[in-house]
């Protein structure tokens, strides 16, 4: 009879025990009187927090919202957060991790150090002319060195896709996200497409049968002239209307990223940071850890010169 109490106490003291360590909680944000928190349960349900693909599951309304909110240092209500998307809320948490050595994970660190910039937001006005709609050239290759196959990262993107439709043919949605990160790669790293080469969903399997993964090196730049050696006064007011930035703007932007230095985030505007995001999506790159980038994961971004210096 006694071992029987000693068993149920012995396991009553396990339930309570794993209960405890299930209802520990992390603290957020705080917001006057109000404390969210999130369980360690609920933590193992946000995915997205290791996603890098943010910026393309958010509109740009909803990026330039956080943005200003990280910007001009106002927290997050409860309410307010609990309204978001967890992409919108993995996007939030990552603008904090990228000010300071902080992982995404340390929400403790967030709320103690608080949030405070002295920085304005500078906006991009879109009403430069002429206006651009792509593909984009930010460089060129001599006829003799012009790229015979698509890029080892395009070639990744492509797998993803033919994946999807091989294992989950319903799943369009997945699907429609991947050829979204692939037309946008098309559309802006376009200098470094084959002659003629354009995304057809039937001959991606196909595309990616005839790609040879192990073939190095995986980018051969010998005959590339990045877009700074001949700009010309134009390139200041070209005004690219999906991303709303200058072709400077977006030159700027992927000199960053080729310098593997995360920047600070909060010194760029929400179509800048939008279309930052989306580039380091597109090739495998935490945007809020730029340094954790390999010289593969950047070499297309090279834009020669640094963009104040043209």
């Amino acid at each position: 009879m006694s071992n029987n109490n000693n068993n149920k106490a012995s396991s009553s003291s396990s339930t309570t025990s794993k209960t405890s360590q299930d209802d520990t909680t992390t603290w957020l944000f705080k917001d006057k009187e109000d404390v969210l928190k999130l369980t360690c349960q609920q933590l193992k349900k946000m995915p997205q927090l290791c996603s890098i693909d943010d910026a393309f599951h958010l509109s740009d309304s909803e990026i330039s919202e956080i943005f200003d909110m990280f910007v001009f240092g106002r927290l997050a209500a409860t309410e307010e957060y609990m309204k978001w998307n967890l992409y919108a809320k993995a996007f939030y948490l990552k603008l904090h991790s990228s000010c300071g050595n902080i992982p995404p994970f340390d929400y403790e660190s967030l709320v103690a150090d608080g949030i405070s910039s002295d920085q304005e937001l500078t906006r991009v006005i879109g009403f430069a002319r002429p206006r651009l709609l792509g593909p984009f050239k930010f460089g060129e290759y001599t006829e003799r060195t012009q790229p015979r196959c698509i890029p080892y990262h395009l070639y990744l993107l492509l797998k993803q896709a033919v994946a999807i439709m091989k294992s989950s043919p319903t799943k369009t949605t997945k699907l429609k996200m991947v050829e979204k990160k692939i037309r946008f790669f098309c559309n802006y790293f376009h200098s470094h497409l084959p002659l003629g080469w354009k995304y057809k969903r039937g001959r991606a399997s196909k595309e990616v049968e005839s790609y040879d993964p192990t073939r190095k090196p995986r980018y051969d730049m010998s005959g590339y002239t990045p877009i700074s050696s001949f700009t010309c006064a134009y390139v200041e007011h070209e005004y690219d209307e999906q991303t709303r930035l200058s072709r400077q703007s977006m030159i700027a932007t992927m000199w960053t990223i080729h310098s593997r230095q995360t920047p600070n985030l909060w010194e760029m505007a929400p179509e800048e940071i939008s279309f930052y995001c989306k580039i380091c999506s597109c090739f495998g790159i935490d945007y809020h850890r730029l340094e954790a980038a390999s010289e593969d994961d950047v070499c297309l971004m090279n834009v020669g010169l640094h963009p104040r210096s043209f």
